[in-house]
């Protein structure tokens, strides 16, 4: 077996039992570069983990919120499902959902689902851009108005009710970019991952990585329930305004 396809088995075999998974690397007999740099980031963020705050019966009350909520959007959403899948299918070639490993809470390995916003292709693409100064052309024309308005997101709501996100937290990045969080921002891992957080209710599309990965280890200190709803409704107008994307997908 080729080192990708090792590295797919393992984080696949280990996406179920959260960040057991480094325990596996640990005693594995080879690592890709990917692996040795993820595993050192999660190290380093065991050793230095820090008490973080939380007011009382938080997780309790935060659980039950993001599943009540879940629950109410995706009823109502449900029947546009079927709508958006017409509309990608029409649009271009490829599935319905786009699936990505994701570093969570612990860096636990999940699967993040979204509405697919690319073309089946992407992959190949992005190796172009990165040959030649070409435009940016992966996103399909139904992928470009699903993400300027968010509707690439609602399938993240079943994300939550898993408890694999929350509906305010840390934006989950991929593994490949988790491995540049800062050791002082690592708490940021200490959380659930959210659909929307600090910076992306209060900032705008255009700050840079480090500013992202430093506000989630704000939010990550000061999170508290009148928090996670004032972060909400700050959210909600932009959502409205339909701001461009902050992420590929």
């Amino acid at each position: 077996m080729n080192d990708m396809g090792a590295r797919k088995l393992r984080f696949g075999d280990l996406r179920s039992t959260g960040s057991d998974w480094a325990t596996r690397l640990e005693s594995a007999d080879s690592l890709s570069d990917l692996e040795l740099q993820l595993l050192g980031v999660f190290q380093l963020q065991r050793r230095t983990q820090s008490q973080i705050r939380k007011a009382p019966n938080y997780e309790f009350f935060k659980r039950l919120f993001d599943v009540f909520l879940s629950v109410v959007v995706l009823s109502v959403a449900l029947p546009l499902f079927g709508i958006c899948a017409i509309l990608i299918k029409l649009d271009s070639e490829g599935p319905v959902f786009f699936f990505q490993d994701r570093a969570g809470r612990n860096f636990s390995v999940f699967k993040v689902i979204k509405f697919r916003t690319m073309y089946k292709d992407a992959d190949s693409m992005a190796r172009k851009l990165l040959q030649k100064d070409t435009p940016d052309e992966r996103a399909t024309r139904v992928g470009k108005i699903f993400r300027k308005w968010k509707i690439d997101e609602i399938p993240q709501f079943f994300n939550v009710l898993k408890g694999e996100m929350s509906l305010v937290g840390p934006r989950p990045f991929p593994l490949e970019e988790s491995i540049f969080v800062p050791e002082q921002d690592l708490t940021r891992f200490q959380v659930l991952p959210g659909m929307t957080g600090l910076w992306q209710a209060t900032r705008p599309n255009t700050i840079s990585a480090m500013e992202k990965f430093r506000l989630d280890a704000v939010y990550a200190q000061e999170r508290s329930f009148a928090f996670d709803l004032q972060l909400i409704f700050k959210t909600i107008p932009r959502l409205m305004r339909g701001e461009p994307p902050r992420e590929a997908s």
